[in-house]
């Protein structure tokens, strides 16, 4: 049951722009707890933890993630709400950090080059139970032969529960955050993936698919709901990160989602 357990979380962490290797570090100072790495249970539980048990409590949240398990992030933006806190963005943040964490904080601060990014959600129209899951097929074929289908069953069913608990989860807290819905979507829309294929024509589609996601400028990401933004030392420039992680700039005005 562990390689079951191992494979659902697999199929729940879909929407991080890479999986984890190194040991996320959380820790605590005088104001601010800051947050490296991918969203695990390990280190949301030390976030709660340190804060419970700080006699002052901190005021901020920093991060730098590249994402992680949908429900783990929604779980932190909910905390971040609801203990009133600010966030800041050092360097990334990408995926489920960008989709619930970002937005969560009564005020978003963004370092200077700090970068974020989108690629779906758990409200993506193509996040299905019938998607190919490789992993999940290479795991099915170890077992024996008799366990295999009613195993596969299982899992979907469970991934299915879990996408439908997480899909409502999402909108709930974009409604209570008066963000739009389409925050980690627009991209998606076959609107702004018709722009991209125009820009790069028929001989250079190919390029497409190096992009890994999409980010906003600040006044689009305003006008999507989150307000309350501060850049260290403005302007904001975060170039290198955007060539370095291979993102889109998605311009709402323009309807365009170009390199």
């Amino acid at each position: 049951m562990k390689s079951c357990f191992i494979i659902l979380i697999s199929l729940l962490s879909t929407y991080s722009f890479a999986q984890p290797k190194d040991e996320t570090k959380v820790t605590i100072d005088a104001n601010s707890i800051t947050y490296q790495g991918y969203l695990s249970a390990e280190a949301n539980e030390k976030v709660y933890k340190l804060f419970n048990q700080a006699k002052i409590k901190p005021s901020w949240f920093t991060i730098k993630s590249k994402g992680g398990n949908v429900s783990l992030g929604l779980d932190l933006a909910e905390w971040i709400y609801k203990n009133r806190l600010n966030v800041k963005v050092v360097d990334y943040c990408f995926s489920s950090c960008a989709n619930y964490i970002l937005p969560a904080g009564k005020q978003l601060v963004l370092e200077k080059t700090a970068i974020f990014g989108y690629h779906g959600s758990a409200n993506s129209k193509d996040n299905d139970i019938d998607k190919n899951f490789s992993d999940l097929d290479e795991y099915i074929n170890t077992l024996p032969e008799k366990d295999r289908i009613p195993t596969k069953e299982k899992i979907l069913k469970q991934f299915q529960a879990d996408l439908t608990r997480d899909r409502k989860r999402e909108v709930n807290l974009y409604k209570k955050l008066g963000i739009s819905p389409q925050l980690p979507l627009l991209g998606q829309q076959e609107k702004y993936q018709q722009s991209l294929k125009n820009y790069l024509g028929t001989d250079n589609l190919e390029e497409k698919d190096q992009y890994k996601g999409w980010y906003y400028s600040l006044s689009d990401l305003k006008s999507l709901g989150v307000t309350n933004i501060t850049v260290i030392d403005p302007p904001w420039t975060p170039a290198e990160n955007i060539k370095e992680f291979k993102l889109l700039r998605l311009d709402i005005v323009k309807g365009e989602l170009r390199p």
